[in-house]
């Protein structure tokens, strides 16, 4: 196993995305240069009470690894116990607890963002997943603590090193602020400076541009890109390159047709024709980011097989 908290820096990664970072999107972006990928994440009751329909989505190919699992819960000991399962079934490189989702489902489950209403609690779920894998690091997303000083977030932290963190991730939003409020990468500095672990930035890193940027104001150790992921797996290896001083142009269409129709293979390889129905939303942030005819985007959001998509996607390239 490869300890991804120690790969060379900076660490530009996959974030957890719920029907995005299928197995199949982590081997196309660890393919384009990511240097790690994450699952989506996953809830400590669906492993300890549904299990056999969730493995299958857990699992990963080799070719996206290194891989960690991302999983949250309500409990220590419901987080503790799915993550046996879990790392007895996928052997991931490592294990990742979600403090930072806003959903009103984690609302609701008293999980995600809610671990930070009680900070104690939040780290003795911390030490508690630590002293059982002490092979394997265990890493944490978290929002903001609050709305006004840094801190309540930065004092966590250090409770959370001390506990045994290997690596905080850190989104610069409250879990009441959404996409219209900037990410506060000061945050992100602030917590830098006061921790002697890896941090992560994560928030608003739509471009290249805006990795470089974020890496240059808070000195992290490097981010976990989402949304801007999504339709567009070339900002790894686009990122890496402005990180060395150079400029790789958004591929030409038909190597971005080529980028579609294996995440495509992959999809309904992994997960059967089913999937359809998930990828074709990433097929129009695909479209986009490639500025397809309007027409095209409209006949790739409604197709009805990945068949269509090839037979689309091949017709494009005789245009």
């Amino acid at each position: 196993m490869q300890d991804w908290t120690k790969l060379a820096r900076p660490l530009v990664v996959l974030a957890p995305m719920v029907d995005v970072t299928t197995s199949a999107f982590r081997e196309v972006c660890r393919g384009l240069g990511a240097d790690a990928t994450f699952s989506e994440m996953i809830v400590a009751d669906a492993v300890l009470h549904a299990w056999p329909k969730l493995k299958h989505s857990i699992e990963t190919a080799p070719a996206a690894r290194p891989y960690i699992v991302q999983l949250t819960g309500s409990t220590a000991e419901k987080v503790v116990a799915a993550a046996e399962v879990i790392v007895a079934a996928v052997a991931p490189d490592g294990l990742d607890l979600n403090m930072g989702c806003p959903a009103k489902t984690a609302v609701r489950g008293r999980y995600g963002s809610c671990l930070l209403e009680n900070p104690a609690e939040a780290i003795s779920m911390i030490a508690a997943l630590v002293e059982r894998f002490p092979e394997l690091p265990i890493s944490i997303k978290i929002r903001r603590i609050g709305k006004g000083e840094v801190e309540p977030t930065v004092a966590f932290c250090r409770q959370a090193e001390a506990a045994g963190v290997a690596l905080i991730t850190i989104h610069g939003r409250t879990r009441n602020e959404h996409y219209e409020t900037p990410a506060d990468w000061s945050l992100v500095a602030a917590v830098k400076q006061a921790v002697n672990i890896p941090v992560l930035a994560n928030g608003d890193l739509m471009t290249p541009e805006l990795v470089l940027d974020c890496l240059r104001q808070t000195g992290a150790d490097g981010v976990m890109i989402a949304r801007g992921a999504i339709g567009n797996p070339w900002i790894f290896s686009r990122a890496k390159a402005l990180l060395n001083g150079q400029e790789e142009p958004l591929p030409i269409w038909p190597e971005q047709v080529a980028t579609m129709l294996r995440h495509a293979e992959l999809y309904e390889r992994y997960d059967g024709e089913r999937a359809i129905l998930p990828f074709r939303k990433q097929l129009s942030k695909y479209a986009a980011a490639g500025k397809a005819p309007k027409a095209l985007r409209e006949q790739l959001v409604r197709a009805a097989s990945f068949a269509e998509v090839e037979q689309l996607l091949s017709t494009s390239l005789k245009v």
